[in-house]
């Protein structure tokens, strides 16, 4: 069965996307971001460069929640002392606990205050 027009094509693009990004972060990162970007990342780093240590996480996995989940936040402090952790979109709800700042041109890095 052949492939769509063009699917090559965008696969390729977000091949090379996720590859700019996942170069530029650490061999242990957590990155949460949504569900088509956390594969492409997973790809990426897992398959195409052996990198098995990062985490990939889908930021909002309930449809229609916008509201960070609590094991999402307690995964998060247990892990914010020993493992950068990063966000494809800015984390406002995050910002009284943490320090944000722009990590490259598609990321978002927290950090404790």
């Amino acid at each position: 069965m052949a492939s769509p027009p063009g699917s090559d094509a965008l696969n390729t693009t977000r091949r090379l996307e996720a590859e700019e990004i996942v170069k530029g972060i650490e061999d242990n990162a957590i990155v949460f971001t949504d569900w088509d970007r956390a594969y492409d990342f997973y790809y990426v780093a897992h398959v195409l460069q052996g990198r098995i240590g990062m985490d990939f996480h889908e930021t909002y996995p309930q449809e229609g929640v916008t509201q960070f989940a609590d094991s999402a936040i307690q995964y998060i402090a247990a892990n914010i002392e020993s493992r950068p952790i990063y966000f494809s979109e800015r984390p406002s709800q995050l910002a009284s606990k943490y320090e944000i700042t722009r990590a490259g041109s598609d990321l978002f890095r927290i950090e404790k205050k």
